[in-house]
């Protein structure tokens, strides 16, 4: 089925950079799933509030086109990115509490090897995923998977800075990328 793309008011549609082009063709010739995807591994420390945590994800994802994007191939002239007013990052919560190290790294990378060979349908959002691995009350892993044709490594750093900054942030709605530039601008 293809997606008819209409002007919306709060759409944005691109032309792909040729990164993206060269990712989608690899992705759809190859057609394989763990193509491009990448999934990075954060220890927090300390008690996390999960709720607040997910909310300062996905007040960041509100505000960051690339984690919003989608990507069209099927009934248009060329491939485009479509950047969709708004997502929801899903989070899974995994209690690890009383497993073992050895355990642990088994079961994290059991979890990053299954999100890469689930991957993502392209077409649909998000492009990007996190779960949350609950060692201990004061300890927890926050691995994120994503395709790497949203977010590259510096784009990575500067998502996980913002998202640390929000939750920091006294108040939850408090904006802190609000001056990132617009990629229609690049």
């Amino acid at each position: 089925m293809s997606r008819q793309l209409r002007p919306f008011p709060n759409v944005d549609i691109y032309p792909l950079l040729p990164m993206q082009q060269a990712m989608l063709s690899h992705a759809l010739l190859e057609d394989n799933q763990s193509l491009y995807i990448e999934s990075v591994v954060l220890t927090i420390r300390g008690a996390l509030d999960v709720e607040r945590w997910k909310a300062a994800l996905n007040s960041v994802a509100d505000e960051t086109p690339a984690l919003r994007t989608v990507f069209v191939w099927e009934g248009v002239n060329r491939p485009v990115q479509v950047v969709e007013p708004s997502v929801f990052i899903p989070t899974e919560v995994v209690d690890c509490d009383g497993y073992t190290p050895e355990d642990l790294r088994g079961r994290v990378a059991r979890y990053v090897e299954h999100q890469s060979r689930i991957g993502f349908d392209l077409r649909y959002s998000p492009l990007f995923r996190q779960a949350l691995f609950r060692v201990n009350r004061n300890r927890t892993l926050v691995i994120w998977t994503h395709h790497h044709i949203i977010l590259d490594g510096w784009s990575l750093c500067l998502l996980v800075n913002a998202v640390l900054q929000r939750f920091s942030a006294s108040e939850a709605t408090e904006s802190v990328v609000s001056n990132t530039p617009r990629f229609g601008d690049y």
